[in-house]
């Protein structure tokens, strides 16, 4: 599931920066919102996406660890 919001986000990444150049020409407060809080988002998920594969990778050695000082418990 991570694997399909990932593709979503990049294709909706991409959608945006097509866009961006008439957004940033928009003359309005709103525009200048719109772009700012897409940027925003768009920042705020690469931070979580991020925090997820680090503590992926501590659940992959915790993992690990246990399996080697326990190998009879087959995790």
């Amino acid at each position: 599931m991570a694997g399909q919001i990932d593709h979503g986000v990049r294709i909706a990444g991409r959608i945006y920066g097509a866009l961006t150049p008439m957004m940033q020409a928009i003359d309005s407060h709103a525009g200048s919102s719109i772009h700012s809080g897409a940027t925003r988002a768009f920042n705020e998920y690469h931070n979580i996406s991020r925090l997820a594969s680090r503590a992926e990778g501590y659940r992959r050695q915790i993992t690990n660890d246990v399996r080697r000082a326990v190998p009879e418990i087959d995790i």
